[in-house]
């Protein structure tokens, strides 16, 4: 028996492969819709923040020192903690050592006091080293900690901004449809009118916040970048 002819090929994509851009269309929609309003957006990972308006590559450039600043003290310090805990279970190697008799071997006496000499010297001085800086690195990094901070609810509320100009974006499109619609009722307009109306005060409060939470943050920059000397002193 001859087979029958071979079924006309398709273009459209097995099932789950037609589901899957689908499934990534209603999730994002989904998440527009919790970023919408205030109760439900703490659910949702908050939008990156875009750059501040008229940012400039000086404000790009502090914003790298600043973290360069912390990268390098989190390194000191625990380089500082780290070399005073090596010197010490060396000093605690060589006393073990010490102790088991090594001195008894031919001429290793005085080397091995030699060696517990300069180990304990070396153990005291990373020690004291490690209490010198700890301060004046803890300072430096709490600085830094408030600094991102600023920094961080500054790009909070740059993107709360450019959240407002994007809602009325797609509120003043909507006005604009319905007012090319012939018969539309009266009403509908209104009310997209008084959203626009709300939407607009939030905005410029949300922009003037904005505005100041960027002063507070450049004021901070520029005193971190200020300390960057004495950092690299420590």
């Amino acid at each position: 028996r001859l087979p029958g002819p071979a079924p006309p090929p398709t273009s459209c994509p097995p099932r789950r492969a037609c589901a899957m851009p689908l499934r990534a269309a209603l999730k994002q929609k989904v998440l527009e819709g919790l970023q919408r309003h205030q109760t439900t957006r703490r659910f949702v990972a908050p939008p990156q923040a875009p750059p501040y308006e008229g940012e400039d590559q000086e404000e790009a450039r502090l914003r790298a020192g600043a973290a360069w600043q912390r990268n390098l003290a989190d390194a000191v310090l625990s380089y500082s903690e780290s070399v005073c805990l090596a010197f010490r279970s060396l000093e605690e190697a060589q006393r073990s050592l010490q102790a088991a008799g090594v001195e008894e071997l031919r001429g290793a006496g005085p080397l091995a006091e030699a060696l517990s000499s300069g180990l304990s010297r070396a153990h005291a001085a990373a020690c004291s080293m490690a209490v010198c800086v700890r301060a004046d690195l803890e300072a430096h990094r709490a600085a830094l900690s408030a600094c991102f901070g600023d920094i961080s609810h500054a790009d909070t509320l740059a993107a709360e901004v450019a959240r407002y100009r994007a809602k009325l974006e797609d509120l003043r499109a909507e006005e604009s449809s319905q007012r090319g619609r012939a018969g539309v009722d009266k009403f509908v307009g209104a009310d997209v009118y008084a959203r626009i109306q709300r939407n607009e005060k939030k905005f410029a409060a949300a922009r003037e916040a904005a505005q100041v939470a960027r002063g507070r943050a450049g004021t901070a920059l520029r005193s971190c970048a200020a300390r960057r000397d004495s950092l690299c002193q420590l």
